[in-house]
């Protein structure tokens, strides 16, 4: 389903970075899927921002390898 929604390990784990390397994207890359909040220590992610945004990491990978 394109709107379930995933913890910060999942997302972590689905784009092939470290739990703490996300939490640092969080809050330094602009394109890094957005929180939803559902309490005051409940966050979870869209998966289908996760795979959109995994989708243009790769791409910027790809194409600074053709560089």
């Amino acid at each position: 389903m394109p709107n379930d929604l995933i913890s910060m390990k999942q997302l972590a784990k689905r784009c092939g970075i470290s739990r703490s390397a996300a939490y640092k994207l969080r809050t330094t890359d602009p394109d890094f899927p957005r929180a939803v909040v559902l309490g005051p220590r409940l966050v979870r992610y869209k998966t289908s921002d996760a795979d959109r945004y995994f989708d243009l990491r790769q791409q910027e990978r790809l194409t600074r390898k053709c560089e």
